[in-house]
């Protein structure tokens, strides 16, 4: 009866091990695709990273544009009031009776 018992316990001890061989190779495969995702996600943060300096790059852009295009403004805003003032001085020379021979006067 103890051979019986003794091989039984064997028997339980050799089951146990393969659980455990299996359970282990679970373990190694869980951790292994756990590394996997880490340095995916590393990867994807790392290029989210990139866009968002791309998109504060297009943003600080955007701003010169913008700045740009209100110098521009104020440039063709100045030159249509000289504009607007071109037809009193084309009268005031107009009515002069010599053209002056200084350069620096509109006429």
């Amino acid at each position: 009866y103890l051979r019986m018992l003794v091989d039984d316990i064997a028997t339980s001890a050799r089951t146990i091990s393969a659980h455990s061989s299996g359970l282990d190779t679970q373990v190694s495969g869980v951790a292994g695709n756990a590394l996997v995702e880490q340095e995916q996600l590393q990867a994807m943060a790392a290029t989210m990273e990139e866009f968002s300096q791309s998109v504060a790059e297009v943003a600080n852009m955007a701003s010169d544009s913008l700045n740009d295009a209100n110098s521009t403004r104020r440039i063709v805003e100045e030159n249509n009031r000289h504009m607007d003032r071109l037809p009193v001085l084309w009268m005031r020379c107009q009515h002069r009776a010599r053209p002056s021979r200084n350069w620096a006067s509109p006429c």
